[in-house]
């Protein structure tokens, strides 16, 4: 039942029988029937498992198996980004797109669209610093381990950026008790937007779509060019840039064109994830009335786990296009598996032993 409708109940008089069925449709639990609800929480639970498994495993190998280039310290900083989102911001938004009661008070209304912002902040963010040190490191020749060091003030204040940037949504947010049949005592509780000025709310939609993809595409679009015409105005002219001996030249080629490729990859799977949902959420800032006739909160929730979804492709991305972080988590699967393997051969072989022996 839409909230909308619900001006009607002044009007009406109830009997016991339909004032219990209405009081029974506006307290159930979820906005969708039985069905859609168990595919979105399969969804979402999948999302939360696959993504949280992916990053850990990414984590993990840049940590234990010491291949902490620039690069890949950028692609911890993802994530560990990455991982906060499993664990902080996918379960609670799942329950906010799916009940209609919130059950979590009013500093997790504030806290969950808030986080929410500065993943996605912090995931921007960390895709531009990628681009910016693949074209100093292939353009300008600068070598993968200088100045690691600055990246120790970079991610905080990446991160302090991002949290301010958010800072709106917290202010914005809060629970709304609504009194849905009155003199009755039924309320429910909604996590809401509750913005001061519309204009106000307008801007904000607008600068998180130029922050969020505006900035990324012009940056690592250019960027890209720059690299793809320096890489072919270097095989003409055969330089030393790429290497100490014309051997190796071609082995460096290839693995500045598996950057590009990283590049390319990286970036069109932010966009083509998170895109969806930031235009229909800019489109019902500027003018809800586009979706007159359209059930709007199952679009914003399908889009909503759409975007999530990067949170999968990223670990696939960066694992598969980056070849020290592939072979570390094979090294450390197969590892731990010939290892079983080997522990259970000798607890065999030492029993039969035993057997033999009596």
């Amino acid at each position: 039942m839409n909230l909308s409708d619900i001006q009607f109940f002044n009007t009406i008089n109830f009997s016991l029988e339909q004032y219990l069925q209405v009081t029974a449709d506006l307290q159930s639990e979820s906005w969708f029937e039985d069905t859609t609800q168990g595919i979105f929480i399969m969804i979402f639970s999948l999302l939360v498992v696959v993504g949280f498994t992916g990053n850990l495993l990414m984590c993990c190998v840049i940590i234990r198996k010491h291949v902490k280039s620039r690069q890949n310290l950028f692609i911890l900083n993802l994530a560990v980004s990455d991982i906060f989102t499993c664990v902080f911001s996918i379960p609670f938004t799942a329950v906010r797109l799916l009940t209609k009661n919130w059950p979590l008070g009013d500093i997790m209304c504030k806290l969950v669209p808030t986080l929410q912002a500065v993943y996605v902040f912090v995931s921007t963010f960390t895709v531009l610093g990628i681009a910016i040190d693949r074209y100093y490191a292939i353009v300008q020749c600068t070598s993968r381990s200088s100045k690691k060091s600055n990246l120790i003030y970079a991610f905080p204040t990446l991160w302090m950026i991002s949290f301010a940037l958010a800072l709106p949504m917290f202010i914005s947010h809060g629970v709304e008790t609504v009194e849905v049949i009155p003199d009755h005592q039924v309320y429910l509780h909604f996590c809401m937007e509750n913005w001061r000025s519309q204009s106000f709310r307008q801007f904000y939609a607008v600068l998180i779509l130029i922050i969020q993809f505006g900035l990324p595409l012009i940056v690592v679009g250019g960027l890209h060019i720059l690299i793809c015409k320096f890489m072919c105005l270097r095989l003409r002219l055969q330089p030393a840039c790429f290497s100490n001996s014309q051997r190796k030249q071609p082995r460096s080629v290839m693995r500045h064109r598996k950057n590009v490729i990283l590049l390319t990859a990286a970036s069109l799977s932010f966009v083509v994830t998170w895109l969806p949902w930031a235009i229909i959420n800019l489109l019902a800032d500027v003018n809800y009335k586009i979706f007159e006739g359209v059930d709007f909160l199952l679009l914003h929730t399908i889009t909503h786990a759409f975007a999530m979804l990067s949170v999968c492709i990223n670990p696939l991305v960066y694992g598969w296009f980056n070849t020290a972080i592939r072979r570390g988590i094979e090294i450390m699967i197969f590892q731990k598996n010939y290892g079983l393997e080997q522990s259970t051969r000798f607890t065999t072989v030492g029993t039969d032993r035993k057997s033999s022996k009596v």
